[in-house]
């Protein structure tokens, strides 16, 4: 997934003593299946090299992986994404621009941990102060710290992070209509919507 979406994931699911590896697409991700042991798969849709969908047939077209649970991460407002990703063999759906607690939900429902509480939570990580935070048009802070878990330091972060990436976003879009590679115009959209949502430009994301 994008940079800013990985680090925002990385960071909750570290803090709540899961252990992670990150693949930068789906060829990479079954790669990782079979020098690996691991307890779920959390599977962005929409990724250069192979994309989830394809990534989670060829997981269920083995047979040791029938029973590895594969959750679909895609934002919520794709029409079908949901029907698609259970249609491709994953068992759920996680909807960007994430929320917390429905998250973790999920994948409780889901990931059983094959060796629990052996990954220390940080320390500090069980909340943190949140000093006040510069008013941005167009952005909602209270709601971008939300997905954030209240984590002010993290949430400042991927806004700076977001202003670093997306500057030159009409250009690169531009540039993708042009060039040869037909889904990465769509590709691009895709994940600015779930990153601007994430830190509450939900203007921009709509």
């Amino acid at each position: 997934d994008n940079e800013i979406n990985q680090e925002l994931a990385l960071e909750l699911l570290t803090d709540a003593g899961i252990a992670v590896d990150v693949a930068n697409n789906g060829q990479e991700a079954l790669d990782m299946l079979e020098t690996g042991n691991y307890d779920g798969v959390l599977m962005d849709i929409q990724m250069p090299v192979m994309d989830g969908y394809t990534a989670s047939r060829e997981i269920r077209g083995q047979e040791k992986f029938q029973s590895l649970p594969v959750i679909a991460m895609t934002a919520n407002a794709m029409v079908g994404d949901r029907e698609k990703a259970l249609a491709a063999g994953m068992n759920d759906h996680i909807a960007k621009p994430l929320n917390v607690v429905d998250m973790f939900a999920t994948m409780a429902k889901w990931i059983t941990p094959s060796r629990p509480g052996e990954v220390p939570v940080p320390a500090g990580s069980a909340g943190e102060e949140s000093d006040a935070l510069p008013t941005i048009a167009g952005v909602d802070a209270t709601r971008g710290l939300a997905t954030c878990g209240g984590k002010a330091t993290l949430y400042r972060k991927l806004v700076l992070k977001f202003l670093e990436s997306y500057t030159g976003f009409g250009q690169a879009f531009s540039e993708a209509l042009l060039g040869a590679d037909e889904t990465a115009p769509e590709r691009l959209a895709h994940t600015l919507k779930g990153v601007a949502a994430n830190i509450g430009a939900m203007e921009l994301s709509s």
